[in-house]
């Protein structure tokens, strides 16, 4: 490749089963990247009314995780084979305004491009509903920085 020199991406998945309660994952190393992605597909979802909200948590200290503006939109059911996707840039670009720090579990699709370290990052769940119970997968892929030669 002329140019430059292309470094491999990384792809991780983190499965979650029979998660009944609000929770979080183990922390996610994601690496250095251009672009990140995560892909929340919910392969088994019971209970009566049960709901999951997920937001992305990030910690410079390995302790104090705090949301980001990175939310799934609420599930209810099944993806059926199709994922969502939120796909977002470690920084603000050009253009892009600063940003507080989201105070909310819950309340929809957010995807805000914003600093965090991704080196800890974990997936926080919020599960409402009467005997609610969800299996779910985060598909994780970081998208290679690419060196100019």
């Amino acid at each position: 490749m002329s140019g430059g020199i292309w470094i491999k991406g990384k792809y991780q998945s983190v499965a979650t089963a029979a998660a009944v309660s609000t929770s979080t994952t183990a922390a996610i190393d994601m690496g250095i990247g251009d672009c990140y992605m995560i892909a929340i597909e919910v392969t088994a979802a019971s209970g009566t009314s049960p709901t999951l909200d997920i937001v992305v948590q990030s910690a410079l200290d390995g302790t104090n995780y705090k949301d980001l503006p990175l939310r799934f939109t609420q599930k209810t059911t099944t993806s059926s084979g199709t994922p969502e996707y939120l796909v977002f840039r470690l920084g603000l670009g050009e253009n892009e305004v600063a940003l507080a720090q989201v105070s909310a579990d819950t309340g929809g699709q957010l995807a805000k491009n914003c600093l965090f370290n991704p080196n800890l990052i974990k997936l926080k769940y919020t599960i409402a509903g009467t005997s609610p119970s969800f299996d779910f997968t985060a598909h994780i892929i970081t998208l290679p920085v690419q060196r100019r030669a």
